[in-house]
């Protein structure tokens, strides 16, 4: 499988590809599930001081667009968010994409903190295949629509191993 490589948006190409890869994506948020604007875009992610965060996007040389997104936000911890563009999905691209995130909040010194719906049972799995453990399902309802769903508060349980 083609390795993932990052990069933070860097120019309205950048931006655009951000929004069009979130977008597509807003399905399984746990926050702002409604589809953002190209000027709602460019509010949040070009330089305002509205937003607070990092966003990346995520590339394979074989592709001439980016596949993924992936947003480090500091609110005392580390949240994270991420996402692939639909074909990616389900393929072996979204652990190589949360590593990177989860690299990146240890190598701040911050816990990796995530949140995702009750009912994201793709997500729910690979999370704890990256050692998340759920802290709290709490009683926030993501509304999609007419659909309502829980969402779960994952921390990253840092594995220490220990050579006797």
């Amino acid at each position: 499988m083609p390795k993932l490589w990052c990069s933070v948006p860097s120019d309205a190409q950048d931006v655009e590809s951000l929004r069009v890869i979130r977008n597509s994506c807003r399905e399984f948020m746990t926050s702002m599930t409604d589809e953002i604007s190209p000027e709602v875009q460019a509010k949040w992610w070009v330089g305002s001081p509205i937003f607070r965060g990092t966003p990346l996007l995520f590339h394979l040389l074989t592709e001439p667009n980016p596949i993924g997104f992936g947003l480090l936000r500091v609110q005392g911890v580390m949240w994270l968010t991420g996402g692939l563009l639909p074909r990616f999905r389900g393929v072996g691209y979204g652990a190589p994409l949360f590593k990177t995130l989860i690299a990146l909040s240890l190598g701040s010194g911050l816990e990796p903190w995530l949140r995702v719906r009750s009912d994201n049972e793709r997500a729910l799995k690979l999370y704890r295949s990256l050692n998340f453990s759920a802290e709290r399902q709490s009683r926030v309802i993501v509304e999609l629509g007419a659909e309502k769903f829980e969402q779960i508060t994952m921390k990253y349980m840092q594995s220490w191993s220990c050579a006797v």
